[in-house]
């Protein structure tokens, strides 16, 4: 295998010397091809558009979520994905317990909640008007 690389090379090496020698000597020289990292930059491009307009936000909420969801205690009111309201009764390791009516307590996911009550509310207030 090495020696049919070898040979290659040679070959391809040889046949650019020649058409080299062929061309007519009255003809225009031909530009240099622009270098490779040229064809890199377009991809470049798109990757930090990719990562400042898409993940680092994205990565900024789903941080901000975590923050809110380790800060709740009891009392708190909050919504659920389901567009369940209701006021945070009791704090587990990976489940809440939510009071969503009189004496009707609902127990879930941490996960699950999405969000204060009143930022639910006044966010559907924003997108009415």
């Amino acid at each position: 295998m090495h020696r049919f690389c070898g040979f290659m090379i040679s070959t391809f090496a040889s046949l650019a010397a020649f058409a080299q020698e062929a061309a007519p000597q009255g003809a225009a020289p031909v530009a240099a091809p622009p270098p490779t990292w040229t064809s890199l930059v377009p991809i470049v491009a798109m990757l930090a558009f990719m990562y400042f307009f898409m993940m680092r936000p994205h990565a900024k909420r789903m941080k901000q979520r975590q923050d809110f969801i380790k800060a709740l205690k009891r009392g708190d009111q909050v919504v659920t994905g389901s567009g369940i309201f209701g006021r945070v009764e009791g704090i587990m390791d990976d489940f809440i317990t939510l009071e969503i009516a009189d004496g009707v307590r609902v127990k879930m996911l941490k996960a699950q909640v999405v969000g204060s009550a009143t930022q639910a509310v006044e966010n559907a207030r924003e997108a009415r008007v």
